[in-house]
């Protein structure tokens, strides 16, 4: 666990972005490229599909292994100053879209894409979730209401 300063933990291994894609891309091109160097040595023949093959595979493995991370929503805590402050779903990766519902029962897969702030006209739980192509994150659930309503 790493301590923001925000006072918020994340988990290292949940991030993804353009840097992990890039980097699994980049090793997996040059393992590739390493395992077809082996085969032309022993064998005196080139396959070059043979890379491409075990690049492909590399790729596949790292996509089905690699959490998607789940959204952050903002304001922290779930405390707003009033219902017309907007509410932010950060969903860590301009490779990931997130999606959100306020009403609490409704899985986000079918609720709203996030696009911007949105406001609230009493409490609400909003949920939130990221997509990466198929692939969806676990759920982030907050409790939003005002400092009156905890009065």
């Amino acid at each position: 666990m790493v301590e923001w300063s925000s006072n918020r933990t994340k988990e290292v291994d949940e991030k993804m972005d353009e840097f992990s894609i890039i980097a699994i891309l980049t090793v997996s091109i040059a393992v590739g490229k390493f395992v077809n160097h082996l085969h032309t040595a022993r064998t005196k023949k080139s396959c070059k599909w043979l890379g491409i093959g075990v690049a492909l595979a590399i790729n596949v493995l790292a996509f089905f292994t690699i959490p998607v991370p789940r959204p952050e929503v903002y304001p922290a805590g779930g405390i707003l100053n009033s219902y017309s402050q907007g509410i932010f779903i950060n969903s860590n990766s301009s490779v990931l879209t997130a999606y959100y519902t306020t009403d609490s029962i409704t899985d986000p897969k079918f609720g709203q894409k996030y696009t911007g702030p949105f406001s609230i006209d009493r409490p609400r739980t909003i949920i939130a979730k990221n997509r990466f192509l198929f692939r969806w994150s676990e759920a982030t659930i907050i409790q939003m209401h005002t400092n009156e309503d905890s009065s």
